[in-house]
């Protein structure tokens, strides 16, 4: 073998020794590496023994330490096997840190609010699809929530659609060939009937009227009537497409400060 052939196979078995440790590097970056998670694994546990040895049926031993690319830490959800709510994130850091969601998850509610809201929301969806005749682009009931609203919530709680325990808002998308005042009054309406006729109870619409879809492909541009964060009792205005007018300006003027 020459000198020159030689020099050529030791860069080509450096070339290929950098493209392995490369994609290693990259994989790791991105999945983690099987040490790291059981090292992650073992103190986690270890942190929950200690310190939610009072939450019952805590299920977590078996659960699967996964790693978040992202932060560059390992993670673990644990859940109660009695309560729903009683649900969080634990997180291992690579310096060794633990830290956790509980406080934010269970003590906070967070975990009650998104299940009640989610389950509302699948209540109104069904109630659109089986009797509102119009195609609709987006649709949206949720529930305003704060820190103040915390003790209104407790863990597992029941859905109770004649009493919310929270004010509830309802945003919905309408297509519609014409785009006008008129239309966006006579939807709202629509829209507030079929809410009072289903026991539903919201303290705000948002309503916005827009262009089919196959219209917007031919159109510069999306048009569209918006009426955001309207009160319910204001639906029953005699002229109403004049309130309409005014209380958009109004939030508009809000919103922009």
């Amino acid at each position: 073998m020459t000198k020159k052939k030689l020099i050529l196979k030791i860069i080509a078995g450096l070339v290929s020794v950098a493209l392995i440790v490369l994609i290693l590097f990259i994989t790791n970056s991105f999945t983690g590496n099987p040490i790291s998670a059981a090292i992650a694994n073992k103190n986690i546990n270890r942190y929950l023994e200690d310190n939610y040895s009072f939450v019952n049926d805590l299920d977590y031993k078996e659960q699967k330490t996964f790693y978040n690319f992202k932060f560059g830490n390992y993670g673990k959800y644990v859940q109660s096997k009695s309560s729903q709510d009683t649900a969080f994130y634990v997180t291992y850091n690579r310096n060794g840190g633990i830290n956790d969601t509980y406080d934010d998850y269970v003590v906070g509610k967070f975990n009650t609010y998104t299940r009640l809201e989610k389950e509302f929301d699948s209540v109104v969806e069904k109630v659109f699809k089986k009797s509102f005749p119009y195609e609709t682009d987006i649709l949206i009931a949720g529930f305003s929530f704060d820190e103040n609203d915390r003790d209104k919530l407790t863990l597992d709680m029941k859905l109770d659609l004649d009493n919310l325990p929270l004010e509830s808002n309802l945003s919905v998308y309408i297509f519609s060939d014409k785009i006008n005042y008129e239309v966006l009054r006579d939807r709202l309406i629509e829209v507030d009937e079929l809410m009072k006729n289903n026991s539903l109870q919201f303290k705000n619409y948002s309503v916005v009227i827009r262009q089919p879809r196959s219209d917007m492909k031919d159109s510069p541009r999306d048009e569209s009537l918006h009426l955001f964060d309207f009160p319910v009792e204001k639906v029953e205005s005699e002229d109403l497409i004049t309130v309409i007018k005014d209380h958009q300006a109004q939030w508009e003027i809000e919103h922009e400060k």
